[in-house]
């Protein structure tokens, strides 16, 4: 049928057409194409080791989270259980939380059990309570009480417990040598 001649130009012929249609392929459109099989399988092996490592640190993550969510909100709790009812028990001095209960109480209500306490701890308390707080109690009690108590109030010194006289400068009482 055909001659060797034939053949030969025959096969020339297609190896020009697949050399032109490689030719053609711009190298954008040769990366596009998918990967061999194998390497396609090693690229999706490598792309799930990575999401297995990422999703056990994630769990880690959220964990902690959780504990530190979980703390935050015990000690909120302590902290307005605290802002709530301050006692003595939760830390707080006897005379802060005396005198906290006196600052919130109606002043004729204080100033009545004012006027039953010792002198020495009504002066202790008095110390601690804002001026505007003390001056309203002072107001309500007897003018006798109240005249002994801003004496003893006077000769104290702020924070110390202690007379001014005791801290004075030598041959100075506590009245002597204030400028005002």
């Amino acid at each position: 049928m055909w001659g060797h001649g034939m053949r030969r130009k025959r096969l020339l012929m297609i190896a020009a057409v697949v050399a032109w249609l490689c030719a053609s392929f711009s190298a954008a459109e040769q990366a596009t194409l998918p990967p061999p099989p194998e390497e396609l399988a090693l690229l999706l092996e490598a792309r799930q080791r990575d999401l297995d490592r990422r999703e056990v640190a994630v769990q880690k993550d959220e964990e902690r989270v959780r504990l530190l969510r979980q703390d935050m909100e015990t000690l909120l709790k302590k902290q307005a259980k605290q802002a709530k009812a301050p006692s003595p028990a939760a830390g707080v001095s006897a005379m802060t939380y005396l005198s906290q209960a006196f600052e919130t109480m109606p002043i004729e209500e204080a100033a009545q059990r004012l006027e039953k306490m010792n002198d020495g701890l009504a002066v202790d308390l008095l110390a601690r309570l804002k001026s505007k707080t003390t001056g309203n109690m002072l107001a309500a009690i007897a003018p006798a009480k109240a005249a002994r108590l801003v004496e003893k109030l006077a000769a104290r010194q702020p924070g110390t417990g202690q007379s001014g006289a005791a801290q004075d400068a030598p041959g100075k009482g506590p009245s002597q040598g204030v400028t005002r």
